[in-house]
């Protein structure tokens, strides 16, 4: 992948964050430390289908302009580092478009702290979004997978909170009420208020959970993709 590209990734995520972030700076009230762990995490909706598609788009990926075709296992490690650098992309973004509404909560807010396994839960949401536009590129070897990758990732997003909103609080543990929300990769409407935060414990449930679904996503996108070429093999 070009550094180009590369850089179109980080900055268009860069600018996402910065443009939902300027009602931090112009609100009359002091800005809450709830408000920038939600922005990395509420705009996947604007960001999911950018992810996807650019997964999927590696993940169909089979030539190179140097080389050509890339066969078997060679196509493995080749995809895999642009799953990386799309990765490493991500991170740049984000941790950039995040920076001056942390700069100004930091400077503006009455108390709280940032949690930091809020931000690493959004990290690993958004890198199991690429994962799964990778797996759907290595699996529906078509131009529309791209398409079809960033659909995937709104039907992802949403059905946790449709769930959770047709559940109506009636999901419960035992006298404990649960909610799909903990596993849901936005929260819509939801926000802790004045005087609350997303808890530290539950945040690296939520990090846990999604890095395991990454990790997870690409080893059986490249198993499957080994089995496809061995078929492939035997019928030729």
């Amino acid at each position: 992948m070009s550094v180009v590209a590369q850089v179109v990734v980080a900055a268009f995520i860069a600018v996402v964050l910065l443009i939902r972030s300027l009602g931090l700076f112009n609100s009359w009230k002091p800005p809450l430390w709830t408000d920038v762990t939600a922005l990395p995490r509420e705009s996947l909706l604007v960001l999911a289908p950018l992810l996807a598609a650019a997964g999927a788009w590696v993940g169909g990926w089979r030539h190179t302009l140097a080389v050509g075709a890339i066969p078997g296992r060679g196509w493995n490690r080749v995809a895999s580092r642009q799953v990386l650098l799309l990765g490493r992309s991500v991170v740049i973004g984000t941790l950039g478009g995040l920076a001056p509404a942390i700069l100004v909560t930091a400077d503006r807010a009455t108390g709280g702290h940032l949690v930091t396994w809020s931000i690493l839960a959004s990290l690993a949401s958004y890198i199991a979004i690429l994962v799964l536009g990778f797996a759907v590129g290595v699996a529906w070897r078509n131009r529309l997978a791209i398409v079809g990758a960033a659909c995937l990732a709104y039907v992802v997003l949403l059905a946790p909170v449709l769930l959770n909103e047709m559940s109506s609080g009636n999901l419960t543990s035992g006298s404990t009420p649960r909610s799909f929300l903990s596993v849901s990769l936005v929260w819509t409407d939801f926000r802790a208020g004045v005087g609350r935060r997303e808890a530290a414990a539950a945040a690296i449930e939520r990090t846990l959970l999604f890095s395991t679904f990454a990790g997870a996503g690409m080893m059986a996108s490249i198993y499957l993709d080994d089995q496809f070429q061995e078929v492939s093999g035997r019928r030729r």
